[in-house]
């Protein structure tokens, strides 16, 4: 008898098989590779608008700070991110007199898939009903910082 040599279609059919769903898997890692590094950009641009948010309230007089940073104050207790579609919120704790607890808060929507960064579904700066997914009374966020200011 003779040795077969060559490829049957069947063999051929089978290998272009297997190597389509391997460069399916491989695309669908690629595509989420892209919208992780979407994210984490985003948060970089929340963190950094929340950390300059904070230096700058550090940097007001300290009597000043509960009346300016609160919704009706100037500059208030909202201000909108840039770069992104978001809006930071400032939450000022007075109840000791000689320490003030900031907390500041940023709240964003993805530019890629829409995705929602943090509990303020409508960015409208105020925790309204439904959004308080973990309720505890506070506008959550994955760009949070919060910072003590002690009256000097």
């Amino acid at each position: 008898m003779r040795a077969k040599r060559g490829v049957t279609f069947v063999e051929i059919l089978a290998s272009l098989v297997i190597l389509g769903i391997l460069i399916t898997g491989l695309l669908n890692v690629f595509l989420l590779c892209f919208q992780w590094n979407d994210a984490s950009r985003e948060m970089l641009i929340a963190m950094a608008e929340v950390q300059s948010k904070l230096e700058e309230i550090r940097a007001s007089p300290y009597d000043l700070i509960p009346a300016a940073y609160s919704p009706a104050g100037t500059p208030g207790n909202t201000f909108a991110l840039t770069g992104i579609n978001g809006t930071g919120v400032i939450f000022v704790n007075n109840a000791n007199s000689d320490l003030l607890n900031i907390r500041v808060a940023a709240c964003w929507r993805g530019t890629r898939n829409g995705r929602m960064f943090g509990e303020d579904a409508n960015l409208n700066g105020v925790l309204d009903a439904g959004e308080d997914a973990n309720n505890n009374g506070l506008l959550d966020s994955q760009a949070s910082l919060t910072m003590p200011i002690a009256r000097r």
